[in-house]
């Protein structure tokens, strides 16, 4: 996304899921059940692009069901040659309902124009930022 909107030719992606532990109790009032010390409560994904210009662009997002005292965050680091040291982002909070909405209706031209048929989020391309043409409304709740 960022790489994307800095006009930065994609070399290289990873993505990586790593899953995250409850340390203590963890009482989820929505489904209103406790995840115990030792269960999983979610996962961090890192996704790293480099591109063909030299810049690297690392972005963590965190979904789980958070311990008392945490709070959902995204963090972003941007490095590149021509930079003495990276460039670090953290949003926090995030506000993780309205984050998840947003990635869910960006995908919607991806799920649109793939195949008929079942098909897997892995197998789309890369979720991007989408800038509406020129000239095109976009509609507000």
């Amino acid at each position: 996304m960022i790489a994307g909107l800095a006009a930065l030719d994609i070399r290289s992606e990873d993505v990586r899921h790593e899953p995250t532990v409850a340390r203590t109790p963890v009482h989820v009032p929505a489904l209103d059940l406790v995840v115990e010390p030792g269960a999983i409560t979610g996962w961090v994904q890192t996704a790293v692009a480099t591109t063909r210009q030299g810049v690297t662009v690392e972005v963590r997002l965190v979904g789980k069901c958070f311990e008392p005292g945490e709070e959902e965050y995204a963090h972003a680091t941007v490095s590149t040659t021509h930079l003495d040291r990276p460039i670090t982002l953290r949003v926090s909070p995030l506000p993780g309902v309205e984050t998840t909405i947003g990635i869910a209706l960006s995908r919607v031209p991806d799920v649109l124009a793939a195949a008929p048929g079942f098909v897997r989020a892995e197998d789309l391309p890369s979720a991007r930022f989408r800038v509406p043409e020129p000239g095109r409304r976009v509609a507000r709740a």
